[in-house]
């Protein structure tokens, strides 16, 4: 009976000294991953789940640094306090998106230097996506070419909600200066001069903003990013695939892929946007070229800003699919630099095939400060940032072992001809000291 106890002692301290054995190296571990204020909240989250919190609710707050207070307990919130509330249905149909297949950004900044938060929403200016009726059936139509719209705030409502209006809405109520330099930013390929003039004129395709003073003049400029037109998933070859669940209904092949592809009515021509000019004006453009709108102030102070599109004059705009922008002094010379994240025209969206071009990416570095005059260098080579894979060294072909050959993944074709770029797919950037040097 004794030795059986012993036994038993034995097989306990040695099950402690492995747990012990596994247990400090994992902590350490979380500490070096989350560090220790991270472990602590995860274990005191932990606690309160699983009803084993020990705190009090009324133990005086630390006089440590506000990283070292203990989190407050997740039964003292208060669930009456909202401190967001979704008001994107009163913002009305200018706000609302109409694109298909297509992803876009919004930007929140002062335009008009009232310390008020407005907002700016791209807009497809060439919409694919076909109206319906009242009852939701299809017609043989598209929907609206919208314009992009900026929303102005108006203030608080007696109820304490903000209230915001587009610049559209209140050009109809106020003066008719400046009306097409107010009315720039809509991002038609031929503005419109006044607000009688047709609002869904074509324009271009936005996907993207960020607000920004590249000038130096204390006003918050547009920088808008347009993409190619097109619809992905039109031909078998770049169609969608799919793979089957364990059992289908009205198919007897288990484990054949089945393709999802486009309807018909949405289908056009398929052609790669970086290689196509565009005349809606009588002015032609590359079709994926950006637009820098410059904040002119109001001059005629009817809360309304003016803007000048600069995009040709001072070197920027380019002709890729542009996703999204990252903006930084890089240089550290004062003023701001520009770096453009492209993807590829909606077209040929790889996503399933085994070939799948990318694009290159751009970066402008503003000569503001070096010259006196607003004016950009595109640089993405020099620095080594276009995302290109033969400026970053990567193999032109890589071994496929399933079917035992070398194979380039990036260079992608239609028709006998390249589409896209050897390069990087990219969605979006962002500028941050990763090395710590200040």
């Amino acid at each position: 009976m004794i030795m059986k106890r012993k036994k038993i002692i034995v097989r306990i301290a040695a099950c402690i000294v492995i747990l012990l054995a596994i247990y400090f190296p994992i902590k350490q571990y979380l500490i070096e991953r989350f560090g220790t204020s991270g472990l602590h909240v995860g274990k005191e989250l932990l606690k309160q789940r699983l009803g084993l919190n020990t705190a009090k609710p009324n133990a005086p707050a630390s006089s440590g640094s506000p990283s070292e207070k203990t989190p407050v307990p997740l039964t003292q919130v208060d669930h009456k306090i909202r401190p967001f509330k979704e008001i994107g249905a009163q913002l009305g149909g200018r706000a609302k998106a109409n694109s298909l297949f297509q992803f876009r950004g919004v930007v929140i900044f002062d335009a008009n230097n009232d310390n008020r938060l407005d907002l700016f929403f791209p807009q497809n200016g060439r919409p694919r996506a076909k109206a319906t009726d009242e009852n939701g059936l299809l017609l043989d139509r598209n929907v609206p070419a919208k314009p992009c719209a900026l929303y102005l705030n108006q203030g608080t409502a007696p109820n304490g909600d903000l209230m915001y209006a587009s610049v559209q809405a209140l050009q109809e109520k106020g003066n008719t200066l400046y009306v097409r330099d107010e009315l720039l930013i809509e991002n038609k390929y031929k503005p419109r001069s006044s607000i009688q003039e047709d609002e869904f004129r074509i324009g271009r395709i936005a996907t993207s903003v960020v607000a920004a003073d590249v000038n130096g003049d204390g006003l918050q400029d547009l920088i808008v990013g347009n993409t190619h037109d097109g619809i992905p998933f039109q031909t078998e070859a770049l169609a969608m695939p799919s793979y089957p669940a364990r059992e289908n209904i009205g198919r007897n092949e288990i484990r054949k892929v089945f393709l999802n592809r486009t309807p018909p009515f949405l289908s056009g021509k398929i052609e790669d946007g970086k290689d196509v000019m565009v005349d809606f004006s009588g002015r032609a453009e590359p079709e994926g070229r950006n637009s820098l709108f410059l904040n002119k102030g109001d001059k005629d102070n009817d809360g309304l800003p003016e803007w000048e599109d600069v995009t040709e004059d001072v070197g920027f705009g380019g002709r890729w699919a542009t996703q999204g922008f990252a903006v930084a002094d890089i240089d550290r010379d004062g003023d701001l630099d520009i770096y453009v994240v492209n993807f590829l025209d909606p077209d040929f969206f790889g996503f399933g095939v085994d070939q799948f071009a990318g694009n290159r990416n751009e970066f402008y570095m503003n000569q503001l400060a070096e010259t006196g005059i607003l004016h950009f260098k595109e640089s993405a080579k020099t620095y080594g940032v276009a995302g290109l894979h033969e400026e970053e060294g990567l193999a032109a072909e890589i071994w496929i072992s399933a079917e035992q050959r070398f194979k380039s993944v990036a260079y992608q074709t239609y028709a006998g001809k390249p589409v896209g770029e050897v390069a990087d797919h990219s969605w979006a950037a962002q500028f941050l000291d990763w090395n710590d040097d200040g």
